[in-house]
C-alpha cells in the first residue's frame, strides 16, 4: 500500500486538489451549520497538508533507505540491457560492476553440501552496483554455485569461536536484493541448501544488528583462529545453525 501511495503521489494530489476546488465552490460561510459540506472541506484541507508533509519527509529520506524500500517493490523495476532502473524514480539503478568479485565464496561452508561447488566451470561471482545517478551507494556480492545452477547474494558472516556463522540482516540492502533475485528466479535459493552430512538448511535471517549482537553474546565464544580443516569448519557451522534455532526458540 505504501509503495502504491509513493508511486501515485502526483495522481492522488491532483484528485485531492480537484475535490478541494469543487467543494470550496459550494462552501457557504453564511451557512456554517451545513455540517457535512464543512466536514468534507476540512478533511480535504487536512489531507492536502498531511500529503505535503509526507512528500517533504519522503524526499528527505537518505538514499540508502529509499533504495532498500524501492528494491522491495519488485514489480516497480524496468529491465534494460545495461541493468535495471526504478520506474518511479529512475535515478536509482541496479547494474553489474566490472570489479572482479572473490570466487572463494562458492567454497565457503554454506555451499559445500551442494553437488557442484568444486566444479571448474559454472561457478562464478560478481558484484551488482546500486546507484543513485552516478553515485555508487552499495556493492552487492552475488554468487553462482552448484555448478552454475543456483544464484544468491553472498551472506555476511561473523567469527564465532573457531568457526563462522553465515547470515543475512533482514533490514539490509543485501537481503532486499536477495529477495529481489528470488522473485526474479521464482525460487529463494538461499533456502534448502544441502549439508555435507545430509539434510538441508536455510541461511538464517536476523532482524538487525541488535539481534546479531544478542546472538553472538548468547554463543559466549571467544574469537580465535579459524579451523583449517573443511570437515571441522562444516561441523562448527552446522552446530551454530542449531544454536541459532535454540536462541530463537528461547525468545532471542
Amino acid at each position: 500500500m505504501k509503495v502504491f501511495f509513493d508511486n501515485h503521489m502526483s495522481l492522488i494530489k491532483a484528485v485531492l486538489f480537484i475535490l478541494f476546488g469543487v467543494v470550496a465552490v459550494f462552501v457557504d460561510i453564511d451557512r456554517p451549520l451545513n455540517f457535512c459540506l464543512w466536514f468534507v472541506f476540512f478533511i480535504l484541507v487536512i489531507s492536502l497538508i498531511a500529503l505535503e508533509i509526507y512528500h517533504h519527509r519522503r524526499d528527505n529520506v537518505p538514499p540508502l533507505i529509499k533504495l532498500r524500500r524501492y528494491i522491495f517493490d519488485w514489480v516497480g523495476w524496468e529491465k534494460t540491457g545495461a541493468g535495471d532502473y526504478y520506474i518511479s524514480d529512475s535515478d536509482f539503478t541496479l547494474s553489474p560492476l566490472e570489479d572482479e568479485a572473490p570466487l572463494l565464496a562458492y567454497r565457503d561452508e554454506w555451499t559445500r553440501g551442494e553437488i557442484g561447488y568444486h566444479y571448474e566451470a559454472g561457478n562464478d561471482a560478481y558484484y551488482i552496483g546500486a546507484f543513485k545517478g552516478g553515485l555508487l551507494l552499495k556493492k552487492i556480492h552475488v554468487v553462482i554455485f552448484d555448478g552454475g545452477k543456483k544464484v544468491i547474494v553472498a551472506p555476511d558472516w561473523e567469527s564465532v569461536g573457531r568457526g563462522r556463522f553465515y547470515f543475512y540482516l533482514g533490514d539490509s540492502i543485501k537481503y532486499a536484493y536477495q529477495l529481489y533475485l528470488s522473485h526474479e528466479r521464482g525460487v529463494n535459493q538461499s533456502c534448502n541448501i544441502r549439508r555435507t552430512d545430509g539434510g538441508c538448511f536455510d541461511i538464517p535471517v536476523l532482524k538487525n544488528e541488535i539481534e546479531l549482537k544478542k546472538f553472538l553474546a548468547y554463543c559466549e565464544e571467544v574469537r580465535c583462529d579459524h579451523a583449517s580443516n573443511e570437515h571441522e569448519q562444516n561441523k562448527i557451522f552446522y552446530e551454530l545453525l542449531e544454536k541459532y534455532k535454540t536462541f530463537k526458540m528461547q525468545g532471542g
